[in-house]
């Protein structure tokens, strides 16, 4: 069942003028370019236009829509059990929890500290267990190691812990190979990296219009690999965006199709993923609001209808600004989420506030939110069966259906049913002892952190994981 119908938000007339202004952004404006190689190797391709004093490159309205045209919609992700993959196909849905948060927030103290490799390797866990996270994010930043080989611990200690695949926050293009080179030891011989990707890139160019160094150096090392990239400009309306959301969103727009282009210039056919996120800043404050606001539901709302005007897989994020577990945080996560499960893939699944923190018990409550709404996106079914004409007829006025054989056919698959969230009348909800919900999450998390089983790497993998750990360390360090 669609959530989202076809013009809530932008009519075909809409995005057709929103398309129209991207191109002449890319026509007309351009984007700074600040990496050399790839600078000098598209210069020549027939529809880019280069200004090298000032790295300024533009493009045709011809070579952007041979980009949209070109681009694979084909996007596989992997970890290291190849059965346990992401194919993103159109109607199915699927999640990522968040990656690369300096801070661990505990909620049950409203405490922010920094985040440890234990939190890491605890949010593995907690992350392999939960049915609806399909990814697993490398969710904490760990302050106990150096930040120059920070992503490849990150990765490597996250994927010793879960066969979903991982998701990590990439430093640059150095850092990255060292990923690789873990993944690599998943492979065999006659498997090749570009059949089963191990991350698609999660590339954020600086808003407005330019395209720094490091990130596009991992761009495009991935892209030559073949992975698979996934482009998400984040302009802040009123300072790195126009204070218009329409205005933002061919900003975004243009700069998604920038990088597109850049894709398929580097490895035509490329698999590409569409991402775009506003963040609406409170205008009094200026301070990002992250999902607080209504303005961001319709960015989400925009940047869906947008990708499917390409035929884009789609990633959403469902935030909040809440820096507590409250009824701020539910109303806007509920709201948030319910659309973005329209899409194909949304995450930053744990974050809480602004982008500074992530919370477990926060991420087992959003498990159990997914999988309320999920139930509703499913609709449910009318058939002969289940409109049970007969059934009514059998039991006729005044009678009872609790033991009829169509109940107990039925009620498991038509009906969902909650872990943690309450339904016990107030009664007997006193006499259990009145346990708020986050603190049911506590002792979920809890039960998950001693009796879960994680089907971890066997003992000489692991010891090469490491050595590859120990490897970067020596070797990155500046």
């Amino acid at each position: 069942m669609n959530l989202i119908p076809e013009s809530l938000v932008l009519n075909k007339e809409s995005i057709k003028k929103i398309h129209s202004t991207s191109i002449n952004i890319l026509e007309n404006i351009g984007i700074k370019l600040l990496h050399d190689k790839l600078f000098e190797y598209i210069q020549d391709f027939e529809g880019v236009k280069v200004d090298k004093q000032n790295s300024v490159v533009k493009f045709s309205p011809e070579i952007v829509n041979n980009s949209i045209k070109k681009a694979s919609r084909n996007i596989k992700v992997y970890g290291r059990d190849k059965n346990n993959g992401i194919n993103f196909n159109p109607g199915k849905v699927f999640t990522t929890s968040s990656w690369g948060m300096p801070f661990k927030i505990d909620t049950m103290k409203d405490k922010k500290v920094l985040a440890s490799s234990e939190d890491l390797k605890e949010s593995a866990v907690i992350n392999d267990y939960l049915e609806n996270i399909d990814m697993v994010g490398a969710m904490f930043r760990p302050a106990d190691i150096p930040e120059y080989y920070r992503d490849v611990y990150e990765y490597g200690e996250t994927i010793k812990r879960t066969t979903k695949p991982v998701a990590v926050w990439i430093t640059d293009g150095n850092s990255f190979e060292y990923i690789i080179d873990i993944y690599k030891l998943f492979l065999d011989d006659k498997e090749r990296l570009e059949e089963y990707p191990p991350i698609f890139y999660h590339f954020e160019n600086i808003s407005p219009l330019t395209f720094q160094h490091d990130g596009v150096d991992i761009l495009y090392k991935c892209a030559k690999l073949g992975l698979p990239i996934h482009s998400v400009p984040i302009p802040q309306p009123m300072a790195t965006g126009p204070v218009t959301i329409a205005g933002s969103l061919a900003l975004g727009n243009a700069e998604v199709l920038a990088c597109l282009v850049l894709t398929q210039l580097i490895k035509p056919g490329l698999p590409f993923m569409y991402g775009l996120e506003c963040l609406v800043p409170d205008p009094f404050t200026m301070v990002a609001t992250f999902g607080g606001a209504p303005e961001h539901t319709l960015f989400i709302l925009g940047q869906f209808q947008l990708a499917r005007y390409y035929g884009f897989t789609v990633f959403l994020n469902q935030l909040t600004c809440s820096n507590l577990i409250d009824f701020q945080m539910g109303v806007e996560l509920g709201i948030n989420t319910l659309f973005c499960l329209s899409g194909n893939f949304f995450g930053q699944l744990g974050i809480v506030g602004p982008d500074q923190g992530a919370s477990l018990i926060k991420l087992i409550l959003e498990d159990e939110t997914i999988s309320y709404l999920k139930r509703i996106k499913e609709g449910f079914k009318v058939d002969d069966n289940t409109l049970a004409y007969d059934v009514i007829k059998n039991v006729g006025i005044g009678g009872n259906f609790l033991l009829e054989e169509h109940t107990l056919k039925y009620v498991k698959s038509e009906y969902w049913r909650p872990k943690i969230f309450n339904r016990d009348s107030y009664t007997v909800w006193d006499k259990k002892g009145k346990m708020p919900l986050i603190n049911k999450a506590k002792e979920l998390k809890n039960h998950i952190l001693k009796t879960h089983k994680v089907d971890y790497v066997k003992a000489d993998i692991e010891k090469e994981i490491d050595k590859i750990i120990v490897r970067a360390k020596d070797n990155l360090k500046k």
